[in-house]
């Protein structure tokens, strides 16, 4: 870290480095101002890696996220083209289907880049590609075409108005290491108004909790995804299906067809110690866009490599306590092929993660915890709830009354969850709920974990009551309670609220 500053201390001058970044090629959006966003922008979105960017494998993923961020600038010039008054080329893709967005970016991606990857300053990269303009417009005619019955303009209408003939469009994404990133911003005049006054610890924790939202929804996203398409037949049942197939018995027919293994069912096992290092394998990712906007609002997309991102949970999954089928290698790699379809798709790949810095005018005490992490964060919290058939389904059918019953013992296992939560110790003289009633970050913490928290089991008894059990890894609760957490390890607590 040392030597990537000193770098650029002797290329810039001091007090510049905000900007000597911003010349480098990397850059940060400050959305909400539109004539800065537009006196950086030709630079490309700021992209940051983890690492010095200096071995070669670290390269080639500052170089990969760069290019991504090249990717998603093209493709929002290009979206935002005119074809004819009122119809964008966004609008287009809206009417003719995500699919087809996916394959316009397929082309972009394709494009040619321009040079060659550069690399500014230590821990930084720098990626220009270009595509045709007129390979551009003829993907459009052929797919307004295909999609005749839905598109708003013909193919043939497409074709006569000779778009983008002999331009090409072209982007610039750069790339830098977290060690330069954490301390890069824009000047303070380019900012939208509302950054004022937010201290430096204020933007790292936003941005930090950014990075998490974004972790999140890519776990939650990938989640359906199959590993396997089909599980082993019955007689290698792996541990801790039993459970689920005694509670749900009564559910399910007497012949089942073959079930998938998805990742949600991965994740499941263990208490969630897959889901876990995922998650901290994910929050190591570059970022390909990170945008300071109105409100003291910040966006941050992660650059993930589907391949590497399989090859980190094939190491996870080979813990034997998971209780895991044998995968071939040739599962690995339809694994993988699913995986980069879905992170590639029209829903997931514009998923980025938002954070609201907080405003400085409303700082809230310190939220101080214990250094180590308690005891009860070594087991799975899990708490179930009994309901019968309320009153008002007396004149249901069996299956709607067995349905009515099993929301009614859900509501009161999360109600009984939030009394476990909120019952925790988080230091030697406060609670979780004490800590939720003073600060909003956990009481919202709180409500999520609640709301969330998976169903492990349901099972029904012969008058049509409902048991249903819920479990969370208390582990993740407690490193998402950390990331509000002040720098003060050697504290234990809080003062009691009034």
């Amino acid at each position: 870290m040392a030597g990537i500053h000193q770098h650029l201390s002797r290329r810039f001058a001091p007090g510049r480095l905000l900007w000597a970044a911003a010349v480098a090629g990397v850059v940060v959006l400050a959305s909400g101002n539109a004539l800065a966003q537009e006196a950086v922008a030709g630079a490309g979105d700021m992209v940051i890696a983890q690492g010095d960017g200096e071995s070669a494998r670290e390269r080639r993923r500052l170089v990969a996220a760069a290019s991504e961020a090249a990717v998603d600038r093209l493709m929002r010039n290009i979206e935002a083209e005119i074809i004819r008054p009122g119809l964008t080329v966004g609008k287009l893709l809206d009417a003719l289907g995500p699919s087809s967005r996916e394959e316009l970016r397929r082309l972009v991606a394709a494009g040619r880049q321009v040079g060659g990857p550069r690399f500014p300053i230590p821990g930084t990269a720098e990626v220009q590609l270009q595509v045709n303009g007129e390979d551009v417009a003829a993907t459009l005619v052929r797919l307004a075409s295909d999609r005749a019955t839905v598109s708003p303009i013909t193919g043939e209408e497409l074709r006569r108005l000779g778009l983008w003939e002999g331009r090409p469009f072209v982007a610039t994404g750069g790339s830098v290491a977290s060690v330069v990133g954490a301390e890069l911003r824009p000047p303070a005049d380019r900012m939208p108004p509302s950054w004022i006054g937010v201290s430096g610890e204020g933007t790292s924790q936003a941005i930090g909790q950014a990075k998490d939202d974004a972790v999140s929804k890519l776990i939650k996203a990938a989640g359906p995804v199959n590993v396997l398409k089909q599980v082993p037949p019955p007689g290698r049942r792996t541990s801790g299906e039993d459970d689920e197939q005694d509670n749900g018995a009564q559910d399910r027919p007497a012949e089942e067809d073959p079930r998938p293994l998805t990742l949600d069912d991965v994740f499941s096992r263990d208490g969630g110690s897959v889901e876990a290092e995922a998650r901290q394998w994910l929050s190591e990712r570059p970022y390909s866009r990170l945008v300071f906007g109105d409100g003291r609002k910040v966006e941050v997309k992660l650059a993930v490599e589907p391949q590497e991102w399989v090859d980190q949970l094939r190491v996870s999954m080979a813990n034997p306590e998971l209780g895991l089928p044998q995968i071939p290698d040739e599962e690995w790699e339809a694994f993988v092929a699913r995986l980069a379809e879905r992170l590639r798709s029209a829903e997931v790949g514009p998923i980025v993660g938002e954070a609201v810095a907080v405003d400085p005018a409303n700082v809230a005490a310190a939220l101080i915890l214990p250094q180590r992490a308690p005891e009860w964060t070594r087991l799975p919290v899990t708490v179930q709830a009994t309901s019968v058939v309320p009153e008002a389904a007396a004149g249901a059918n069996p299956a709607q009354q067995r349905l009515m019953a099993r929301s009614a013992a859900t509501a009161l296992a999360r109600q009984g969850l939030r009394t476990r939560l909120e019952a925790l110790q988080a230091g030697e003289n406060q609670t979780v709920g004490q800590l939720a009633r003073v600060h909003p970050n956990v009481a919202t913490l709180l409500d999520e974990a609640v709301k969330n928290a998976p169903v492990k089991g349901v099972s029904y008894d012969t008058n049509l009551s409902a048991t249903v059990q819920l479990s969370i890894n208390p582990i993740v609760f407690w490193q998402a309670l950390q990331r509000y957490a002040a720098p003060v390890a050697q504290s234990q607590s809080l003062p009691q609220p009034d």
